[in-house]
């Protein structure tokens, strides 16, 4: 009988897992997708390095997947983020097991994070976040196995666990202050356990510096991606410590309005969790945990709020819909703090109903999450958005071209393409690593060096333009560059992208008869970031097409479908009218500004160029 009942936790924990396992893997995108996905994949295929701090954890354990015998290399590495997801989930279940102690609760309660729309739609991409859930619940698991024991190993299992955790993500290192306050709140004060502390930050400490410490010897393989090229210890350390990225904590001013609609979206966006109601319900629930654990509900509250919080505080994220979509990912840890009020929630309905009431009542939860807008929103199991952006692009580019593309969403899928796949391996990507490369060419480097190790946008123009003057082959970009004032060249639309040719001279090649869309241009986003920008891309595309040729009545009518698959935004509606206003359609462009004006009032971009706008006169 008591195996039995040791045995419960263990069966629900499993069983919870499972049905998250299987929803995840019917919903597994098939190939590359969208947000770091293209990067990560690479990265894990060829053993490489991805963007600061370089993630090795991820990286290691995502080439061991590389190896599994089914389907292609960025579906293996999306099993992954399912396979984690799942083990998060059982994790989870466990947890709410100890705060319960009901298996029936612990089996139907996680099923409400599982089926949350954030991490369920990390669940079945490519990326960092359901191994960095699962290692999170699994260091308040041995913590709490710990207290429970009183026996030192479990710490210093915690302290292991941490260590490789602080290799996965960097939310873990700023969530290393709330677990060390944790501990000493757990344990009476006494000069042993001074010992045991400095042997568990030995333990943490020298595994994360040992998983770190290996990217030095994996970029002098000189990987596909080799981000930062860390071969040196000076290097190694502005990888580690994020150097490329420090501007984002003084990139926008702050003040108590930005602070105000920063606090408004990540509501808005806990609140499309599960919808209000049932949040609402998860927060109750916290009330009936916190009479029996009310160390652990404050220690569950407090890792949740700084892990999300600190993310704000260090970003400053603007309100435009790119940020409001790079910031989803850091409310993780509070959805699933909030999950776990679900298992009070379930424990009072089990006291006053029985076990029936508590599967009846997470069997509804579980059937409004599945059928309701987050299966279409995070079924991936037809999306080719992405794979097929870089299938058109490297189509489109002759042999040994030179390609400069804009923002990682166009330049992540092609490593997958080129280096995974073998697709157009010749052609050089100008901007891999989130700035302008300035080893493009022999020479670039010593001629640009005056430009820093990151050169800013502003200096650009000037350095493509020096590209094309010396590359000896075709040179493309994702924008138009304004290189006449450098040499008598420009660039020129060619569908999607634009060639540089001399003054007066047209693209050679007709290039949207060689685009594939399989999910259909004008198909359904499903609410995807990056398919909608794509679908954004296009249309624009073909409105600068149709104003260059004299259709002002087709331009327009593609700039409002432009703006309808990606929805308005202040970033996107000044684009719109940018561009509107370089064919002289001065009321289109005004109209866009002031719009753009109304969704961010303190948009000085916006502002001055509405003022400029106004300033030519008719």
């Amino acid at each position: 009988m008591k195996d039995g009942a040791a045995r419960s936790p263990l069966i629900a924990a499993a069983a919870a897992a499972l049905i998250a396992f299987t929803v995840y893997v019917l919903t597994l995108a098939p190939t590359v997708s969208g947000e770091d996905s293209g990067e990560f994949i690479t990265a894990a295929w060829s053993a490489g390095i991805p963007h600061p701090p370089s993630y090795p954890l991820y990286v290691d354990i995502g080439h061991l997947f590389t190896w599994l015998p089914l389907g292609d290399v960025a579906w293996r590495v999306n099993l992954m983020s399912a396979f984690f997801g799942a083990a998060a989930i059982g994790a989870l279940s466990l947890l709410s097991f100890r705060f319960t102690g009901s298996a029936a609760v612990a089996f139907s309660a996680p099923l409400a994070f599982a089926f949350s729309r954030e991490f369920w739609e990390q669940a079945v991409i490519a990326e960092v976040y359901t191994l960095n859930a699962f290692l999170l619940c699994l260091c308040v698991l041995l913590l709490w196995q710990w207290r429970a024991s009183a026996k030192a190993g479990w710490l210093y299992a915690f302290a292991a666990v941490y260590g490789l955790s602080l290799a996965n993500h960097p939310t873990m290192a700023v969530l290393g202050p709330v677990f060390a306050v944790a501990v000493l709140g757990l344990e009476p004060v006494s000069v042993g356990r001074w010992r045991r502390y400095g042997a568990c930050a030995a333990i943490a400490g020298a595994i994360a510096l040992a998983l770190y410490g290996q990217i030095y010897f994996r970029s002098l393989a000189n990987p596909p991606v080799d981000w930062g090229n860390p071969e040196t210890v000076a290097n190694w350390w502005r990888v580690v410590q994020r150097e490329q990225y420090a501007f984002m904590v003084t990139e926008h001013p702050r003040s108590w309005a930005r602070l105000g609609q920063q606090l408004r979206d990540t509501a808005h966006d806990w609140g499309a969790q599960w919808g209000w109601l049932l949040g609402a319900l998860c927060v109750a629930g916290h009330a009936v945990l916190f009479r029996r654990h009310r160390f652990w509900c404050v220690f569950f509250w407090a890792l949740a709020l700084v892990a999300s919080f600190s993310a704000l505080a260090m970003q400053n994220p603007s309100p435009d819909k790119e940020w409001r979509w790079v910031m989803s990912v850091f409310g993780i840890p509070l959805y699933l703090v909030t999950s776990l009020g679900f298992s009070g929630v379930l424990q009072w309905i089990e006291s006053w109903s029985g076990r029936r009431a508590v599967a009846g009542v997470a069997g509804v939860m579980v059937a409004l999450l599945l059928a309701g807008r987050h299966w279409e929103a995070n079924d991936k199991s037809d999306y080719y958005w992405v794979e097929d952006f870089a299938g058109n692009v490297l189509r489109q580019l002759p042999e040994e071209a030179i390609f400069i593309p804009e923002s990682d969403h166009e330049s992540f899928p092609l490593f997958y393409y080129q280096h995974v796949k073998g697709m157009r391996p010749g052609v050089s990507v100008g901007r891999k690593y989130g700035h302008l490369e300035t080893g493009i060419l022999p020479g670039m480097r010593e001629r640009f060096a005056a430009y820093g190790a990151f050169p800013r946008r502003r200096y650009e123009p000037e350095m493509i333009a020096w590209v094309v003057a010396h590359a000896g082959c075709p040179v493309f970009t994702t924008k138009p560059v304004k290189i006449e004032d450098f040499v008598p060249w420009h660039f020129v639309q060619c569908g999607l992208l634009y060639e540089a040719v001399p003054l007066g001279a047209t693209p050679a090649q007709q290039a949207w008869p060689k685009y594939v869309w399989r999910n259909g241009i004008d198909g359904d986003a499903r609410g995807d970031y990056t398919a909608e920008l794509i679908q954004y891309q296009v249309c624009l595309a073909h409105a600068r097409e149709a104003f260059t040729r004299g259709d002002t009545e087709a331009g327009l009518s593609y700039v409002s479908r432009a703006m309808a698959a990606y929805g308005e935004d202040p970033r996107t509606l000044n684009q719109a009218a940018i561009l509107c206003a370089e064919h002289g359609l001065k009321g289109a462009a005004e109209d866009y500004f002031v719009r753009a004006l109304e969704l961010e009032p303190r948009n000085a971009t916006v502002a001055k160029n509405l003022a400029r706008l106004r300033a030519r006169g008719t």
